[in-house]
């Protein structure tokens, strides 16, 4: 019956696959952070003697791509613990 969650004959769940997937943005989630950690770290010393309006911008830019980097390993974050709730789910189903 469509939608109850009953697998056609044969199907399979592919657990290492599933494990990889969710370790693979695991590892995507953390770069994300040591990049946006690495650039903060550059700031000061980039903007130490920087005066003017492009100073201004990037003020504001830099801020708002800190915001969506965040966003998007949250994103990222969320889809992990998803896929690894798909595998226990799919364990489960399987006993």
């Amino acid at each position: 019956m469509p939608g109850s969650g009953d697998r056609p004959a044969g199907w399979r769940f592919d657990f290492e696959a599933a494990d990889t997937a969710a370790t693979e943005v695991e590892l995507a989630v953390q770069a994300l952070r040591e990049f946006v950690a690495l650039l903060e770290q550059d700031v000061p010393v980039v903007t130490e003697d920087w005066l003017g309006r492009f100073r201004e911008v990037f003020d504001v830019d830099s801020s708002g791509y800190r915001v969506e980097v965040d966003l998007l390993a949250e994103d990222l974050q969320a889809l992990a613990t998803s896929i690894r709730a798909k595998a226990v789910e799919a364990a489960v189903a399987s006993m």
